[in-house]
């Protein structure tokens, strides 16, 4: 095997791993971010909340919403109309605007509103009473 070859096989190896790596911190910051938003919603999302397509079930309980509308997120088109809708529900139920939702959208006004409605405290200054699993 060639010295260059070997180099340059290292070289992509050392890229998919750090590609492999910052997917793994954005999930896991994603996943916090949720766990917030639905404490500030006043659900305990629990563990569903950090497996990957399990944790739009707890989102969908603390916007309110029934269980088996999870299914919608699974049908390619109606899925883009629910996500505006579940967040919809969601930044209310934290407090904020409803129509917050519509900008994320926006690439980078999207990150801002959901970063703000992730880290700020309610509007109101009032806690949600915490609901939890029985």
């Amino acid at each position: 095997m060639e010295p260059k070859a070997f180099v340059s096989g290292l070289g992509i190896l050392a890229i998919v791993a750090i590609v492999f790596f910052v997917i793994v911190v954005c999930f896991l910051f994603v996943s916090y971010c949720y766990k917030r938003i639905c404490a500030k919603s006043g659900h305990d999302a629990g563990v569903m909340i950090w497996i990957p397509i399990v944790r739009t079930i707890p989102l969908v309980q603390a916007a309110g919403l029934p269980i088996w509308t999870f299914i919608l997120m699974l049908v390619p088109v109606v899925s883009f109309f629910f996500f505006f809708f579940l967040f919809w529900r969601l930044f209310e139920r934290a407090g904020h605007p409803g129509w917050f939702a519509l900008l994320l959208i926006i690439p980078i006004v999207g990150l801002c509103i959901f970063l703000y409605v992730t880290f700020s405290a309610r509007p109101d200054g009032s806690e949600p009473a915490l609901v939890t699993k029985s």
